[in-house]
């Protein structure tokens, strides 16, 4: 920046000094005759016997000096010639000043553009796709992933020099030859389906519908293609030691099953389960008799009752890819996320987990979940709980399950 303006300085003073000589040519004159002509600028030197003249005519400056004898000169200072002087060293020009004009036009022309990017659902399946799944570390392994720029990241922009690691985790279990699987199929029970759609194939496997990631192979998903998990958000009334609803700001605090990381995070539960299902049995054993703290058996029994009522009624939240670190340009995660909420507060209020268990109540702040694709589908349906509770309360007319 100082170089630059030190530039402009040192061509602000050249063109003083242009100025300065033509006007000092001007001003010599001044004792012998002032005419005007054709809208320039004439007089007779007093130094010398000389007419000069300074017209403006083809877009440049005419310096015409005519002697009292037979000698015409013509010096013509061309637009160029000024340009060169205000040139900077690099050769770029100073730019032109124009009038400031109306951003309307380009915001208007800018926001039609983002609207026609969202109806392609190539471009669509591009933004789920997030930092997780680019983390330069493969999890697990010392394999690194290739680093790409933002405009590498989408497979139809072409870059001829990708070559990515291949990782391949030895402890996973034989795959199908790729010959003998029916992709984009589900035939047998072999379910190759995707949620986002057709999927591409190259060198005979599977390419990631959401992008570049920077490392081919399975990694260490179990599958070639999209790999299944469910993502269930199981949430209730939090309450203090009393046992009363916890509030804040006027708002119910809610609490949500959560699953904890080997690096401390928190997360919501990620289970593998074939496509479609969305809640595992994995995750229902945690709502079964023993971890109900009510000490009648029969209430127990209807505990158990209201929690089956709730898990057969859900509010789904997404189906599709899943920004994680797994991912391999051939292998990626696909998830199914489904809220299910205790309104009547009378049944997940009597679960506790076992202190083994790697599932927790946990009350979720902003710092709570570190884990992008979770947060966003937490933050969605904490605002249709919040949205529902008073209605469904209000003008349920079931009463207590």
């Amino acid at each position: 920046m100082r170089t630059i303006i030190k530039s402009v300085q040192k061509m602000d003073q050249k063109l003083k000094t242009f100025e300065s000589s033509i006007q000092n040519v001007l001003d010599s004159s001044a004792t012998r005759h002032h005419s005007r002509q054709s809208g320039g600028r004439s007089s007779w030197a007093s130094d010398r016997s000389s007419y000069i003249s300074v017209t403006e005519q083809d877009g440049g400056v005419l310096l015409k000096t005519e002697d009292l004898g037979d000698q015409d000169d013509i010096i013509r200072v061309e637009e160029k010639t000024i340009a060169t002087q205000m040139a900077l060293p690099g050769g770029d020009m100073i730019p032109e000043w124009s009038p400031p004009t109306d951003d309307t036009t380009d915001n208007s022309t800018s926001r039609r553009s983002n609207q026609a990017n969202m109806k392609d659902p190539d471009f669509r399946r591009l933004l789920k796709m997030g930092e997780r799944s680019r983390i330069p570390e493969y999890p697990g392994s010392r394999v690194r992933r290739l680093y790409l720029k933002k405009d590498h990241w989408d497979w139809r922009h072409p870059l001829l020099q990708y070559q990515p690691a291949v990782f391949n985790d030895g402890g996973l279990a034989t795959e199908k030859k790729t010959s003998e699987i029916a992709w984009n199929d589900n035939v047998g029970g072999d379910e190759r389906r995707s949620y986002e759609g057709k999927y591409p194939l190259r060198n005979g496997v599977p390419q990631n519908v959401c992008g570049r990631t920077g490392l081919a192979g399975r990694g260490k998903l179990a599958r070639w293609g999209p790999n299944f998990v469910a993502l269930p958000i199981i949430s209730r009334y939090a309450r203090d030691e009393r046992g009363q609803k916890l509030v804040l700001c006027g708002k119910q605090v809610l609490e949500v099953m959560l699953e904890s990381r080997e690096d401390e995070s928190w997360s919501l539960p990620e289970v593998a389960a074939p496509r479609g299902e969305t809640l595992p049995n994995k995750i229902r054993d945690y709502f079964s008799a023993q971890n109900i703290t009510a000490s009648d058996p029969a209430k127990t029994v209807k505990i158990i009752k209201r929690i089956n009522k709730i898990f057969e009624v859900g509010t789904t939240m997404n189906h599709g890819f899943l920004d994680s670190e797994f991912n391999t340009d051939n292998s990626w995660l696909e998830a199914f996320v489904v809220s299910y909420h205790d309104y009547h507060d009378n049944a997940f209020c009597e679960v506790t987990f076992p202190d083994a268990a790697p599932y927790r109540w946990v009350q979720v702040m902003n710092s709570t979940i570190t884990r992008n694709p979770c947060r966003e589908y937490l933050h969605k349906a904490f605002r249709n709980i919040r949205k529902d509770c008073d209605t469904y309360l209000e003008h349920s007319s079931a009463g207590p399950m």
